[in-house]
């Protein structure tokens, strides 16, 4: 998944998200349950934003998807007047979103990590590369100037024939 593909589903969300919200007064099991889920959303936007892989964050997308049709139908059963089942169903929303956000922390760790050797290698790559070209020519040179010089060595004098 792409990165624009990323920040259009997290608009999307967030527009559900927040014309969801306000509906309710007493949830207050949802109303932490929310607030997980824009904290993993958060957390999600900054692993994309770190380098995350792409695969890896489709499938935390993926179950974020899960817990906002989750939070979705804990606020409908408490409208319903169904408070017990909002309240699972509000949990269950909030435990995938914990989830979500620590492997979404993860991931951020893990991109920052790649890019920090990333980094240092290059750092240890450039210098070697070119001390190594420039013993390449060093030795290219040497070997033209023995080449030359040897050459030079070997020529003959010769004497012109109308003398």
């Amino acid at each position: 998944m792409t990165g624009g593909k990323v920040v259009i589903l997290i608009a999307i969300l967030m527009a559900t998200f927040m014309f969801s919200g306000g509906a309710y007064d007493d949830g207050e099991t949802i109303k932490q349950a929310e607030e997980e889920f824009l904290k993993a959303l958060k957390s999600v936007k900054e692993a994309e934003a770190a380098g995350s892989d792409a695969g890896d964050l489709s499938d935390l997308v993926g179950k974020l998807n899960r817990a906002l049709i989750l939070l979705d139908d804990a606020v409908e059963a408490y409208k319903s007047g169904r408070e017990g089942e909002a309240d699972r169903t509000a949990l269950q929303s909030k435990t995938i979103s914990i989830e979500v956000e620590s492997a979404s922390s993860a991931l951020k760790v893990q991109a920052l990590k790649s890019k920090l050797r990333l980094k240092v290698m290059v750092m240890i790559l450039v210098p070697l590369l070119s001390l190594f070209s420039s013993l390449l020519a060093e030795l290219v040179y040497s070997w033209w100037l023995e080449y030359s010089r040897k050459r030079f060595l070997k020529m003959r004098i010769k004497l012109a024939e109308g003398d």
